[in-house]
């Protein structure tokens, strides 16, 4: 499932760069993904980003590994969802029932949230950084 990671992952990253602000203004800024994009991210970062994509979509709901019960169609938006949930947006997996079952995205939101919250922040190097 290689190729579903990647297209997770990379959901996963575009959904932290628009939705992150660099912090430059005293209102909050721009949004980060109008200056940079994924391969701003210092390498930890990155490195992080990928080990918690992957230990998402191995955890288990129903009997499968997440990965299994999103499908391939699925992937783009469950790592949009994943990045969202997790941080405590107002949208994410609970917010889409029609698309992973009332159940699963319910359950998908009790995993998310329990890999906590991260900020993408933009460090004085002009690098990227998930804390």
């Amino acid at each position: 499932m290689e190729q579903e990671n990647t297209e997770f992952l990379n959901a996963y990253l575009t959904a932290a760069l628009w939705s992150s602000n660099d912090e430059s203004t005293p209102d909050g800024g721009n949004p980060i993904d109008e200056n940079y994009a994924p391969e701003d991210l210092h390498p930890d970062a990155l490195d992080l980003a990928r080990r918690d994509c992957l230990g998402f979509l191995n955890r288990q709901i129903l009997g499968h590994s997440v990965a299994a019960f999103l499908g391939e169609d699925k992937m783009e938006q469950a790592g949009h969802d994943f990045w969202l949930t997790r941080n405590g947006h107002g949208a994410g997996f609970w917010d889409n029932p029609d698309v992973y079952g009332t159940y699963g995205a319910h359950k998908l939101s009790d995993l998310a949230k329990s890999y906590g919250e991260l900020n993408l922040t933009v460090g004085d190097d002009g690098i990227l950084y998930l804390e």
